[in-house]
């Protein structure tokens, strides 16, 4: 069912916690279907339940998302630092990649580490782009997509379900699109 005319609209992506929980709800657009702002209440809640999400993963037939685990899986690496079970995260979210791609990865991930370390923890996009300084930060991150053949079997949406769990309020999980020598939300 179609929104009301004149309804904002927030989509939801995958795994994107901190847009879900900071949309205003009036309409919700997973998919294709369009929901009130109790039922996306509802739906997100179950979104990102563990408890329910592994009571799916269990059952016959269940469905679990994939946000809890994804968001949660320990690593053991620190903030700035990618270690090969990071690299494999963005299975949890479909888009796993080949053994090639990982290898590609670990050889750029001394890159991956110095464009993290670049990035306060705390620091937006939003903040970043009213500042002027998002520029260079993601260009420390994505640059290495830049080089010929350098990562291989990686392509923008790989690289930031990789980087997305280190720096969240900065990457996003998804809905990017990409020029040549430019990144931006996706709209």
């Amino acid at each position: 069912m179609p929104p009301p005319a004149g309804t904002p609209q927030a989509p939801i992506g995958r795994c994107s916690r901190r847009r879900l929980l900071g949309c205003d709800f009036r309409c919700l657009s997973p998919g294709a279907s369009f929901w009130s702002r109790g039922q996306g209440r509802r739906w997100v809640r179950s979104y990102l339940d563990e408890s329910a999400n592994r009571a799916a993963a269990g059952a016959q037939g269940g469905k679990p998302f994939a946000c809890p685990a994804y968001d949660r899986m320990a690593t053991g690496s620190g903030p700035d630092e990618l270690n090969d079970g990071d690299l494999l995260a963005p299975l949890l979210l479909n888009a796993g990649p080949t053994m090639a791609a990982v290898y590609s990865l670990q050889v750029v991930r001394p890159a991956l580490e110095a464009g993290l370390a670049a990035i306060r923890r705390d620091l937006t996009l939003q903040t970043a782009v009213a500042c002027g300084r998002h520029g260079p930060l993601l260009e420390g991150l994505i640059g290495v997509l830049d080089a010929p053949a350098r990562v291989p079997g990686i392509g923008l949406t790989k690289l930031t379900k990789v980087l997305h769990r280190k720096r969240p309020l900065f990457v996003p999980a998804d809905a990017w699109h990409r020029s040549p020598g430019e990144a931006r939300f996706g709209e």
